[in-house]
């Protein structure tokens, strides 16, 4: 499983679509834009908590922290008795590998909706049309 590498990428698309030259900092921006996002495309279960925790575990993992995210070695071989030899083999490993295919659904969505419509493909030619469709609250 490359959840790590999965989810890296995943952000940084979303990043890529939604951050604006503006004083509000990058992981502000993502949680205020991308829960807002999902919400005006209906995907479900991403909150401002969510988005701030996806950021967070991919800045970890990309400024080079160490983030277990699956079990390997003698962790792994626990489990073989039961089938399982890759993937998820707990419920801490299953809800992550649940996060990564939301903010998927998002980008996903995102991109999809831009491809067929062209309304909406236009909200990304310029910042300041970013920051007006979602706006980020200044603290």
């Amino acid at each position: 499983m490359f959840g790590d590498l999965a989810l890296s990428i995943l952000v940084s698309g979303l990043e890529a679509l939604l951050k604006t030259r503006e004083s509000a900092g990058a992981t502000k921006q993502f949680k205020h834009r991308v829960t807002a996002l999902s919400s005006e495309l209906g995907v479900e279960g991403v909150d401002e908590d969510f988005c701030r925790n996806a950021y967070v575990a991919r800045s970890e993992w990309v400024h080079g922290a160490h983030v277990r995210l699956f079990s390997a070695g003698a962790e792994r071989a626990e489990h073989e008795g039961s089938g399982v030899t890759e993937g998820p083999v707990d419920d801490d490993e299953r809800r992550f590998l649940a996060d990564v295919a939301l903010v998927q659904d998002v980008l996903r969505t995102a991109v999809r909706r831009c491809v067929e419509d062209p309304e909406f493909r236009s909200i990304f030619d310029a910042d300041r049309a970013i920051r007006a469709r979602w706006p980020v609250p200044s603290d």
